[in-house]
């Protein structure tokens, strides 16, 4: 099976009972902000959805809404949202790879069944520090905001990225891709807020794919430039309403040379 049907969806920040279309497929993929906080009923409630979904593998990363999850190391909810994504049979990236192989039906995750084609996805939930202390998974963009904001360099989890991956998943995008900020009335401001240090290694490594969120405005919207496809999976839109469509993607599998 060389052909896989992608849906990707991000930012549905508690409204995912909304999303109509999600029919079935190969591959469900949700790119972060699955709430407003994180919290702990908001995690439960997303995975019990995402659990149900009618897809052989399901993959998530989390977004800076989930900063309840990545603030609450010390008291383990990390560590139990890790297990209620494993419980749920739901994939959970963070700063980490899988390799899937796909039969109809039926996925192997990690398993590297011969003569089988497989497609790596490397999945993180960092993005360039944004509006202030209170989000999750915020990084630097220079040194002077590693010093200021106490937080490490956002290139650091762009080169752990192996060169070998064909599906990028970030929460956040590649400057200049699908990143220009809106009003709520739709107007462009002019002002882009993705990653530098992550286009530059989207351009090193060539992903095939680029999947990301964030940035509402860009929902359902698809780039294609120098080799790589890159889509804006957000389902809602600048008024938080579910009405961006859903990311549907027909992947073919190569088998590496």
């Amino acid at each position: 099976m060389n052909k896989i049907l992608i849906h990707a969806i991000s930012d549905t920040h508690n409204r995912h009972d909304k999303i109509k279309g999600l029919t079935g497929g190969d591959l469900l993929i949700h790119a972060g902000d699955f709430s407003s906080q994180g919290h702990k009923w908001e995690s439960e409630r997303f995975l019990e959805w995402m659990r149900k979904q009618p897809y052989s593998a399901k993959v998530l990363i989390c977004g800076n809404h989930e900063r309840e999850i990545e603030d609450t190391k010390t008291s383990g909810y990390e560590f139990k949202f890790k297990m209620m994504c494993k419980d749920a049979g739901i994939i959970l990236l963070q700063d980490s790879s899988v390799e899937l192989q796909f039969l109809p039906g039926k996925v192997f995750i990690d398993e590297n069944i011969p003569d089988l084609p497989k497609v790596k996805i490397h999945g993180s939930p960092v993005t360039p520090w944004f509006y202030g202390h209170n989000w999750g998974w915020n990084r630097a963009r220079n040194d002077a905001e590693a010093e200021l904001y106490k937080v490490p360099l956002i290139k650091s989890h762009w080169d752990i990225i192996p060169p070998d991956t064909n599906i990028l998943l970030t929460h956040g995008p590649a400057y200049g891709i699908l990143d220009e900020l809106h009003s709520v009335d739709g107007t462009p401001k002019g002002q882009f807020v993705g990653c530098v240090d992550l286009l530059a290694r989207i351009k090193e490594i060539k992903p095939d794919i680029h999947i990301c969120g964030h940035i509402h405005a860009h929902g359902g919207s698809q780039v294609h430039q120098d080799g790589t496809s890159f889509y804006n999976a957000s389902i809602c839109d600048e008024m938080y309403a579910p009405s961006n469509p859903i990311t549907k993607i027909e992947y073919e599998i190569v088998d590496a040379e």
